[in-house]
C-alpha cells in the first residue's frame, strides 16, 4: 500500500475533514499562529517530494510482489510443431448468455 492519502500527495498537507470541523480536536480548537502555520506548511512542502518518492517505491515493490505471486501460479506449457491446439472456442457465439449449456 502507498500509506499516503491522495490529498497529501497533491497538496503536501493532511486535509481537515468535515467531522473534525464539527467535533473539537487539537487542530481545530487550537490552530497554529499564522507565522508558525506558514513555517509548518513550508516544512511539509519540503517533504512532499520525499513522500512521493517513498510512495512510488512502495507501489513498485507491491507490483513486483503481485507479479511474482501471479508468475508462481502460472503453468508453463511448451508446444512443438505438430502439437494439436484449440485455435478457437467451440461454443457458438450466437447463443448468448441465456442459452442452455
Amino acid at each position: 500500500m502507498i500509506e499516503e492519502t491522495p490529498f497529501r500527495m497533491v497538496y503536501g498537507t493532511e486535509a481537515v475533514i468535515p467531522v473534525e470541523i464539527g467535533e473539537p480536536s487539537q487542530r481545530t480548537e487550537h490552530p497554529l499562529e499564522e507565522e508558525m502555520n506558514d513555517e509548518a506548511l513550508c516544512e511539509e512542502l519540503d517533504l512532499v517530494e520525499e513522500i512521493r518518492t517513498g510512495a512510488s517505491l512502495r507501489e513498485a515493490t507491491l507490483k513486483q510482489k503481485i507479479v511474482a505471486r501471479h508468475d508462481s501460479k502460472v503453468i508453463k506449457r511448451e508446444f512443438e510443431v505438430g502439437s494439436l491446439v484449440l485455435r478457437r472456442n467451440a461454443k457458438d457465439s450466437h447463443e448468448g448468455k441465456l442459452a442452455a449449456n
